[in-house]
């Protein structure tokens, strides 16, 4: 006979039973298996007068059998219902069914025991302990696990016991698998009190290789010390047998978890007494952390894309004498314009107000990035837009001493093992902040670099305003010249060194200092070479700037100055401008006053220094310019080309140096002569000036006629040469010295008289460049009887004016054999006068010329 019952099992009890007795049940007996034959597990076989226990099957069928072989029948059968079943695997609660159970007895069940708990740990709540022969009742889980304990002792043993466990559906909202990326997980019933006895168990399992963040909400749950009766439990991983995060109870909200691999296991536990409102959580891919040591960092989901919306902030802390580096392995980020959108951040600290290294986007990996302290900070933030495949970064810890951030006025920054040679791969920042309304200035002191016409291997570079991301570039230097002085715009400057894996030299070292952002930006060079440059170059210089620039070489040395750009505002030099003199003081020879975009030629002083001053006013600013010294040429003096001029002795006024020898060669205009007169004079005093001496000659070298020699405090007169050229020659011996000289000279244009040559050259003062105002010159030129004057006009460019009223020539012809050429005379009498000016050449003619200009032209 067999007894089924669709999704049920089958509970078995005899109120009565009476078959024939033997001894092992050999002639009349019921057997009973747990299944639908004969083939099934035996439960148990029974004769005799004892009511058997109360019997239970594990599935939906009981088959009996009942041979009498001596065709009595001293018993009736009765076959009962019991519980549900289902056949669902996987959801919680799994009831317990015993088909056979068989074990020594004792009270307390001490010897021979199976015990089952509702968990997979020793110390979950138990749910039976048997020690005896029967077919206990169901016994069912209130969670998917059941922790099942036989313990048998050293003496008596029996049958054992078989027993099977089917599934039933837990309460809806009660635990489950979570595998998107982020998601809430909630109390049953939640935000209204949950159930007495229950057990849910929450898994959170995202992709390989990410981590979970687990933040509650919140929390009120029945209070208890140890948490023993409702609680919330974390364990990180995805069984109940991981290590413990934490259990919670109460009403005090756990701080955020994040797991140490890509699943979480949570149980929230109710007892049969307290009920509370539960609890609430929220879920996500996690990221971000506190670090040491080394390792790497991602994105989340990477290589796949990272999600929207998404936050990651990572610090990484390493011990004290080490620094933090950071190389980006892969990279690929939404770009945009100064990264706003997606970006990794990257700040020198340990706090997102720490000094920004630097904000990154796009599919170009970032140079190394090294901190200038133990702890860097890294933010990874997403919009709601476009996602890419993200990014791995490398950490590691590096020896500390290579870069820091500089907050006192002054300091000084070196290459590492300077003077020594710097290693290879190093890459150092120096962060200089200074307090606000002060500038900075950087001065080199030394540079030697591995040269490259890019400076793409070893380099310094500087930045104003800002780190190597944010701040403005200042330029990029290598090799042995060095770099000039710079200044900064505001109260940052970033200086960053960087060498390659091959040469290597002594590296470089810079001093910097703090400067009132109002008052001028002067400064002295005394390096034998370098580079010049307008504040914030080649970026637009600012308003309101002063600087004077002092060059300063070793003694009976000349600077050759040569700029390579000079873009300043225009409008004859009133506004913006540069002024170059030649010495070391603001009373020095004024070399000349430039402005616009045209800029001083090149420039040789005659001795060892130059004086340079840059202005700007409040309005209009451009590029500014930049100029290359190079204070190796050994002498003093030089030659003078301008209309009017001034040059003096070495050093002055202070005392001229022993042992200098000086020539200046003035160079006047075709028909013009030089002027020499001094301002001042004290050279050591001799009879014959034969120690101390300054000799002055008509012509282009000391060959030429000797037109004085000098010496003594007493001024001279004024020299004239007698023709357009004179020769200067300044010799000091090794003993005495004095306060030097300072000489200004002039080109003398009027009443020149040209005889006795059969041909010349007249050039208007200064040419060619632009001729003074109020010039008035005039030539008058001489043949020989019976011979004519033939004169034709190379270059002409004056002030335009219809009757030539401003600046112009005129050209006559005199009564006897003469060209006359005058700036300012009107007229001559018995003359044939015609008047010139414009951009238009006169024709040749046989007639004498006169010359004027006006203020304006």
């Amino acid at each position: 006979m067999a007894c089924a019952w669709s999704r049920k099992i089958v509970r078995i009890t005899f109120p009565h039973f009476e078959l024939e007795s033997s001894s092992n049940c050999n002639y009349d007996f019921l057997q009973i298996h747990d299944g639908e034959s004969a083939s099934s597990h035996l439960i148990g076989t029974y004769c005799g007068t004892n009511v058997p226990a109360e019997l239970f099957s594990s599935h939906n069928s009981l088959y009996f059998l009942v041979p009498l072989r001596r065709h009595r029948q001293r018993g009736r059968l009765h076959c009962g219902l019991a519980g549900p079943a289902t056949s669902v695997w996987r959801n919680p609660n799994r009831p317990f069914a015993f088909g056979t159970l068989s074990m020594e007895h004792h009270d307390n069940c001490n010897y021979d025991f199976l015990e089952i708990r509702d968990g997979l740990l020793g110390e979950d709540p138990v749910l039976g302990k048997f020690c005896s022969t029967g077919s206990p009742a169901p016994v069912q889980t209130t969670g998917p696990t059941a922790w099942v304990h036989f313990h048998s002792d050293y003496s008596v043993s029996d049958r054992g016991f078989h027993i099977t466990f089917t599934t039933s559906p837990s309460d809806p909202g009660c635990g489950g698998t979570y595998t998107e990326s982020e998601g809430t997980i909630i109390s049953p019933n939640w935000p209204n009190n949950y159930a007495h006895n229950r057990q849910c168990i929450y898994i959170i399992r995202l992709p390989p290789s990410e981590v979970v963040s687990l933040n509650f909400t919140n929390m009120q749950l029945e209070s208890h010390s140890g948490c023993a009766f409702d609680y919330v439990e974390v364990r990180d991983g995805m069984t109940e047998t991981s290590a413990l995060i934490g259990k919670y109870c109460g009403y005090t909200v756990p701080a955020p978890i994040t797991s140490s691999s890509n699943t979480l296991w949570i149980r929230f536990k109710s007892d049969g007494s307290v009920s509370q409102a539960g609890f609430r959580a929220e879920y996500q891919v996690g990221c971000g952390g506190i670090l040491s040591g080394s390792g790497q960092i991602r994105s989340p989901y990477h290589p796949n894309s990272y999600p929207h919306d998404k936050t990651c902030e990572w610090v990484i802390n390493q011990p004290p004498g080490y620094v933090v580096t950071l190389s980006f392995l892969t990279f690929d980020i939404e770009t945009s314009s100064n990264c706003r959108y997606d970006h990794v951040e990257v700040r020198d600290g340990s706090t997102v107000n720490s000094p920004l290294i630097g904000r990154y986007c796009g599919n170009q990996e970032p140079d190394l990035v090294q901190s200038t302290q133990r702890s860097m900070f890294i933010r990874f933030k997403t919009d709601a837009s476009v996602t890419n495949h993200g990014f791995t970064a490398q950490y590691e810890s590096a020896e500390e001493g290579c870069g820091e951030t500089l907050n006192d006025p002054s300091g000084t920054i070196t290459s590492p093992g300077h003077p020594t040679n710097y290693p290879h791969g190093a890459n150092c920042t120096w962060f200089i902040s200074v307090a606000p309304g002060n500038i900075i200035r950087l001065s080199f002191t030394s540079f030697n670099l591995e040269f490259h016409h890019e400076c793409r291997y070893d380099y310094v570079e500087v930045f104003d305003n800002g780190t190597a991301q944010t701040g403005t570039s200042l330029g990029r230097y290598c090799g042995r010249s060095v770099p000039p002085s710079l200044t900064s715009t505001d109260n940052l400057l970033t200086v960053l060194f960087v060498s390659d894996a091959s040469l290597a030299t002594e590296g470089f070292s810079a001093n910097y200092v703090t400067m009132n952002a109002t008052t001028d930006c002067s400064e002295v060079f005394t390096s034998p070479t370098g580079v010049l440059s307008s504040p914030n170059y080649p970026q637009n210089y600012p308003i309101n700037r002063q600087c004077i620039y002092r060059i300063i070489v070793g003694v009976n040395m000349q600077i050759m100055l040569n700029f390579t750009d000079f873009y300043l505002e225009g409008n004859a030099c009133s506004y913006d401008y540069l002024e170059l003199r030649d010495g070391g003081y603001e009373t020095s020879p004024l070399i000349g006053k430039y402005c616009s975009g045209q800029g001083p030629p090149l420039v040789v002083s005659h001795s060892n220094r130059l004086w340079i001053k840059f202005r700007s006013d409040y309005s209009v600013t451009f590029r500014g310019f930049t100029a290359h010294w190079d204070g190796t040429q050994t002498g003093c003096g030089g030659t003078l080309t301008t209309s009017t001029g001034s040059f003096s002795s070495p050093n002055y006024p202070l005392p001229y140096h022993p042992n200098a020898e000086c020539y200046w060669h003035i160079k006047a205009n075709g028909g013009s002569r030089v002027q020499l007169q001094f301002g001042d004079f004290h050279l050591e005093a001799s009879s014959s000036c034969s120690y101390d001496y300054l000799a002055v000659y008509d012509g282009n070298s000391t060959n030429a006629p000797v037109l004085a020699k000098l010496c003594g405090t007493a001024t001279p007169p004024v020299i004239s040469s007698t023709r357009g050229q004179m020769y200067v020659k300044l010799r000091t011996d090794r003993t005495i010295g004095a306060g030097g000289f300072l000489a200004t000279y002039t080109q003398s244009c009027q009443g020149i008289v040209i005889a006795n040559q059969s041909r010349g050259l007249i050039e208007s003062p200064n040419y060619p460049n632009s001729y003074p105002h109020y010039a008035n010159c005039s030539w008058t030129i001489t043949a020989t009887m019976g011979n004519t004057i033939n004169y034709t006009f190379q270059a002409f460019n004056l002030e335009q004016h219809s009757l030539c009223r401003y600046d112009y020539v005129k050209i006559g012809q005199c009564l006897r054999l003469a060209a006359n050429f005058r700036f300012k005379t009107p007229a001559l009498e018995k003359s044939q006068i015609r008047a010139r000016c414009g951009g238009r050449a006169p024709l040749s003619l046989l007639l004498p010329v006169m010359f004027r200009l006006g203020a304006s032209g």
